[in-house]
């Protein structure tokens, strides 16, 4: 049975929803304003930072509505797993997502996708706006993404459906949002994990954390190649199986702590 909150939202939620509309409101009108004389990257960056604050505005917007805090409607509390975990988790999505965009080009797939064009523009002045990129694809999306899709639509839709049945679902949205079969596919893959952190470290934190980790890692290997060019077929392989490898040693270590928790004491009679 889905569960509903208690009682209707008081006055600061209701501030809370006025004040997130009204910003939404703004910003919609600010993105009609961009300046066309922006640089590609710049504009990028503008963009996708204003579209991530955009997902935190319409969350918060939800979340108000509710009779709890936000922090707990948008499983934004501290979760079960601790900084050695997450980082492991982050190395996990950043495999992942090695594989997926290795896979990717030996299909020949990203020239007929607007990766390509993504390529293209950030290409042209990629040292010029590099900080502006760290920021806009690399910081902003792990949170307004995460917040937005594993925060408010994916613990919306535990409500109502089992915890593997939410996850896809949110996946497909996930993959949905940008707006491409290609980059979307890889992004359902990507939400699939990313899914499967929130539900087993209990929280949305842990993923906001793997997202800002794998988006700083691929604008930062845009400008500085980190990883050598390998065989794609042993890179592919190789990424999977430390993306699956890092999800058993959380999941595993996560379960083992819970076990050796102490039992709470026994209620009075």
């Amino acid at each position: 049975m889905p569960t509903h909150d208690a009682a209707a939202p008081g006055p600061r939620h209701g501030r809370l929803a006025i004040a997130s509309a009204t910003g939404i409101l703004v910003l919609l009108a600010v993105f009609q304003w961009l300046p066309q004389t922006l640089g590609p990257g710049v504009a990028l960056a503008l963009q996708a930072a204003g579209t991530s604050t955009l997902l935190v505005l319409v969350s918060v917007f939800w979340a108000s509505l509710g009779r709890r805090s936000l922090r707990d409607r948008l499983g934004l509390g501290k979760g079960r797993a601790g900084v050695g975990l997450v980082l492991l988790l982050g190395f996990g999505l950043l495999a992942l997502s090695h594989a997926i965009d290795r896979s990717i080009g030996a299909l020949g797939l990203r020239e007929v996708s607007h990766l390509a064009r993504l390529d293209a523009a950030i290409g042209t002045d990629l040292h010029a706006s590099w900080p502006w990129l760290l920021l806009g694809l690399g910081v902003f999306p792990g949170f307004g993404e995460e917040i937005f899709f594993r925060g408010c639509v994916q613990r919306g839709m535990r409500r109502w459906f089992p915890k593997v049945a939410a996850i896809v679902a949110t996946s497909i949205l996930f993959g949905a949002f940008h707006g491409d079969l290609v980059h979307g596919v890889g992004a359902f893959v990507l939400g699939l994990y990313l899914g499967i952190v929130a539900e087993i470290c209990g929280g949305t934190r842990p993923a906001i954390a793997c997202h800002v980790i794998n988006n700083l890692g691929a604008v930062t290997g845009m400008a500085i190649p980190l990883v050598p060019e390998t065989g794609a077929p042993a890179s592919i392989v190789l990424g999977l199986f430390c993306a699956g490898a890092a999800l058993l040693v959380a999941s595993a270590s996560l379960r083992v702590a819970s076990d050796l928790q102490p039992a709470p004491p026994p209620a009075d009679p």
